[in-house]
């Protein structure tokens, strides 16, 4: 159970608030219209596997800004339930680190992706800075990323042998999770302005 859960809620603001040492996802935003959260701070454990940051799950109108978060998963996640896209989402302004995806979108995606922005944010010490990974059918498009900073976490072998070969800038990834998943479709991506320090490059595949 994370920290904090709002489902099926509009017009919501979390502000100027720290949280420390979430179990599993901090925020978890399900189905939500028009949330705002703003110059908050999440520390969880570095090593706690399932600890999110914050989850934007089939959420439409959502404002993640001033944020610093460390997480011991994915720091900020867009996530889908089947016909419910997550649309319109700026993220902006933020300082992340995960040890798994820093800005990820994924990988529950049986629905669809618009209209998402990034920018203007530094990511650190992460695994994966920035990944889309779309196993579900859904589709993503319009989604941009720009002006932001991106180092890699730079002594894997330290948090675990298996991180090794999983290190990326970016990682985009288009895969069925199940034989008779349905194929996914990512259109429409851009990446600007970016600066990154890794060991390994960008990777982009699909099917």
């Amino acid at each position: 159970v994370g920290i904090l859960q709002f489902t099926g809620c509009a017009n919501v603001t979390i502000r100027d608030i720290t949280v420390c040492y979430s179990d599993s996802w901090t925020f978890d935003l399900e189905g939500g219209d028009g949330v705002v959260i703003d110059g908050v701070s999440i520390r969880n454990n570095y090593y706690r596997v399932n600890a999110d940051g914050i989850d934007p799950v089939s959420c439409r109108n959502v404002r993640i800004s001033n944020c610093h978060i460390v997480a011991g998963d994915d720091c900020i996640v867009c996530k889908t339930r089947p016909g419910q896209p997550c649309e319109d989402i700026v993220i902006t302004n933020c300082v992340l680190e995960s040890i798994a995806t820093a800005v990820k979108i994924g990988t529950e995606s049986p629905g669809d992706f618009r209209n998402i922005l990034v920018s203007n944010c530094v990511i650190r010490n992460s695994t994966v800075g920035i990944g889309l990974y779309l196993k579900d059918g859904g589709a993503a498009e319009r989604i941009r990323f720009s002006n932001c900073t991106i180092e890699t976490i730079r002594r894997p072998e330290l948090a675990s042998e298996s991180l090794k070969d999983s290190v990326y800038p970016i990682f985009v990834d288009i895969e069925k999770r199940r034989a008779d998943s349905l194929l996914s479709r990512i259109r429409d991506l851009t990446f600007s302005d970016l600066s990154i320090l890794s060991d390994n490059g960008i990777l982009i595949q699909g099917m």
